[in-house]
Order: C-alpha cells, then sequence, then structure tokens
C-alpha cells in the first residue's frame, strides 16, 4: 500500500501527451497543490499564505524518450512524487505508433491512474494546447467535463470514453477501441467524430456521419434532432433515441453478422399537425428516419471495414462464443471486411401526447 506523506506528493488532475524533437514525447501534466504546497506552484510566488481559497493548479512539461522518463523528469521540476489516482483527463496528441504503444504500456502500468479517467485525441490542435486552456479559464475538471463530453449539441452523442477501456479493448482479441477527437474552435472546443485505435497504432478517424452511424450501431444516441421535408412539403422535427441489439453467433461453422436498431421518437412543436393526427403520416415518417439512420450505420460499417476496424465488438463476441474457430479465422479485421453484416432499422414515431 502506497503510505507516502502528503507533502511529498503532487497531485495530477490532466495529462496530455504529445510529440517532440527526434522522435521524443512531450508529457504536460496539469498540478494541483494545497493550500500548503502553493510555493512549488509554477504560476504563484512566495508570501504570506493569506487569502488562499483552495487548491491551486499550475501546469509543468517534461521532454524525454519514454513516457516513464518523462514523468521522472515531471517529478524532478516538482520536486515531488507525482500522484495519478485524481486524473480526469488524457488527451493524446499526433503520435507514432511506438509512442502511442509507449503511452498505453506506460499507463496500464501506473496502477494508481483513476482507471475512470476520460481519454481524447487532439484533432488539429495539441493536447497540451486543450489542458492549458482548460486551466486558464479555471475550468474544474468536472465543469470541464460536462462542457467536453456532454453538450455536443444537436447531436447529443455520448461519446465519453473511460481511459480503462481502451487500456483493456486494446488487449482483447478482435476489438478496436475509439477515443473522441477534440477540436478547438473560437469559444471552445468541438466533439463531434472518434478516432480508432488498435494495438497502440492510429487507424483512422470517422467523420460526422460516419460517427453517428457508429453511435446507433453502439447504442450511443442519447437523442437528436431532425428536420425532414417530405411529400407535399411537411416538415417534422423530431428527437430520437437509439437502442440496437448487435449478434454475432457461429452458424454451421461460419460467423453470421447483424445489427438490429430500434428508434424512438417524438414529434416536435413545430411539426405539421395533420401529420401528427394521421397514421399515415407517421408511418410516412417512420420509414424516412428509419433510412436516414440505416444510411448512416451503413457508411459506419463501411468506413470501418476499408480502415481495418471492428468498434463494434463483432469479433469480440464470437471469440468468446468460440475461441478455437475465432483463431483459425487468422486476421479477423481481414474476415470482417470480406463478412456481410446484416443492418436493420425499425422506427415509431409517436406525436407527444401518445409517447408512454
Amino acid at each position: 500500500m502506497d503510505t507516502a506523506p502528503v507533502n511529498t506528493r503532487a497531485v495530477v488532475t490532466s495529462l496530455a501527451f504529445d510529440p517532440a524533437a527526434q522522435g521524443q514525447i512531450r508529457v504536460t501534466a496539469t498540478v494541483t497543490t494545497p493550500d500548503a504546497l502553493r510555493s512549488l506552484a509554477g504560476s504563484i510566488g512566495g508570501g504570506g499564505g493569506g487569502g488562499s481559497s483552495g487548491p491551486q493548479q499550475s501546469v509543468v512539461t517534461a521532454v524525454a524518450r519514454t513516457v516513464p522518463a518523462a514523468v521522472y523528469g515531471l517529478s524532478a521540476q516538482l520536486e515531488r512524487i507525482p500522484y495519478f489516482g485524481q486524473v480526469t483527463l488524457v488527451v493524446v496528441g499526433h503520435l507514432g505508433h511506438a509512442q502511442l504503444r509507449d503511452i498505453i504500456d506506460s499507463l496500464v502500468r501506473f496502477t494508481a491512474l483513476n482507471r475512470t479517467a476520460w481519454i481524447a485525441y487532439a484533432g488539429t490542435c495539441s493536447a497540451a494546447d486543450i489542458l492549458r486552456v482548460s486551466t486558464t479559464q479555471e475550468l474544474t475538471p468536472a465543469r470541464y467535463l460536462d462542457e467536453f463530453f456532454t453538450r455536443t449539441a444537436p447531436l447529443q452523442l455520448n461519446l465519453s470514453q473511460p481511459s480503462w477501456l481502451l487500456w483493456v479493448g486494446d488487449r482483447i482479441p478482435g476489438y478496436t477501441s475509439y477515443m473522441p477527437v477534440v477540436e478547438r474552435t473560437p469559444t471552445g472546443f468541438h466533439l463531434d467524430r472518434i478516432a480508432l485505435v488498435e494495438d497502440g497504432r492510429m487507424l483512422g478517424e470517422l467523420n460526422r456521419d460516419e460517427t453517428l452511424g457508429w453511435a446507433t450501431l453502439r447504442s450511443r444516441m442519447k437523442g437528436y434532432a431532425v428536420t425532414s421535408r417530405l411529400p407535399g412539403a411537411t416538415v417534422g422535427v423530431m428527437a430520437i433515441w437509439a437502442h440496437t441489439r448487435l449478434s454475432a453467433r457461429w452458424v454451421d461453422g461460419r460467423p453470421v453478422l447483424s445489427a438490429r436498431t430500434s428508434l424512438r421518437g417524438i414529434l416536435g412543436e413545430t411539426a405539421d399537425p395533420s401529420l401528427a393526427r394521421s397514421q399515415a403520416g407517421l408511418s410516412m415518417m417512420d420509414a424516412h428516419v428509419a433510412s436516414l439512420v440505416l444510411d448512416l450505420e451503413e457508411r459506419a460499417m463501411a468506413r470501418c471495414k476499408a480502415l481495418g476496424a471492428d468498434p463494434f465488438g463483432f469479433g469480440a463476441r464470437l471469440a468468446v462464443a468460440d475461441p478455437p474457430r475465432f483463431a483459425d479465422l487468422g486476421d479477423w479485421h481481414a474476415a470482417f471486411a470480406r463478412l456481410p453484416v446484416h443492418l436493420e432499422v425499425h422506427a415509431d414515431i409517436r406525436s407527444q401526447g401518445e409517447v408512454t
């Protein structure tokens, strides 16, 4: 059990990993220093200690060939032992395969790391930029994550990814992990797509529509609005929720894959009143929304197969059902790219007064 005194600790609340010159890794950490250790925070000078209002934060950076060496550099700068049990966010920049592999393996070995920390992939900005802006704007980790991961309107997708899923998923046969991609905007951050990762290798990204299809297949859609112009110039606005049942089974020694998505929707206030009163109109909306979502799922499936990725978990299900037979398939992703996946989408759109 770790019994190091608190005055020998520096509590790390977020981590960023970026590439540096000559193949090195730049590790940036947001460090919380208790009041008694204020002199250690780089942005705070000495003084009598009066007027303190709680923990202070500073940002420290170290560059080294490996993650453990960089962490040692952080410790040397802080003159304290970094404690990772309070990490809430890990951001990864544009790193090569060996570097990303080093990060994943190193974080697995950091047994004190908070396994529920969220992980994200920096888009066109650096990973350190995200941490620095969040500190400058004085966003607490909890508020930062709320702004960052749950306010993705109009999609309202649940793209959050606990870090332990990346560590564990990286070791599940046939499973591709993912990281939500962060983009800087003039007003903050934007999150509407994912990057796929397997065996420490960044396979590629899904665009907005492909991510929406993936989220539907993974039952990650919390709800979103659709405005549709139907025959007769009727416009319907709905909130939609999705649940998908994925199936991967062996039939006569061959893998059979399918996904059945059930959509529930509510007509919005701006919908044509006659549409809500007409069963034929509602059926028309059902068919239209089902067709829309099916198209998104097909795009997501095609893109993932092209990338050699299975972020749906089909391979993992087959491996659990029959490990020897799964091993006989050889390269699962090559096999997955050839296998048909039966996609089925059903929608049930109702007027607001009919939802139970």
